[in-house]
């Protein structure tokens, strides 16, 4: 079993309870894992630009093609250790705003993880 370092949910920082870093394991575990990789840049590591989401090259580029973009946030999750099958899965994107959301159900290891409206900001 593996243990990892709790971060923000939003915030993204390492998340402490009366001065103690809280530990996140199985489910939780792997939930923010998942998070982790969908945020995670292609190029962003020297030593292997082929590693993280296609983010400047099929997402952030003028009028965004939406199975290029549901193609690379899929094969995020499912290629996350842990993560058995992706059981469901909606993008919903705001141009106003330029949020796009990505709702899932995947099962894990551990269990089900339900992420409802991840925000990520494009």
């Amino acid at each position: 079993m593996t243990l990892d370092l709790g971060l923000g949910r939003f915030s993204h920082d390492l998340v402490i309870d009366s001065l103690d870093l809280v530990l996140v394991e199985r489910a939780d575990n792997v939930a923010q894992h998942i998070k982790t990789r969908l945020l995670f840049v292609r190029g962003e590591w020297f030593l292997n630009g082929e590693l993280g989401v296609p983010w400047f090259e099929d997402i952030l580029v003028k009028n965004p093609r939406g199975v290029l973009v549901e193609a690379a946030l899929k094969a995020a999750i499912r290629e996350t250790p842990g993560v058995n099958s992706l059981d469901a899965f909606v993008l919903d994107y705001i141009p106003g705003t330029r949020q796009l959301g990505v709702s899932f159900r995947a099962t894990t290891d551990f269990g089900t993880v339900d992420i409802d409206r991840l925000r990520l900001n494009v």
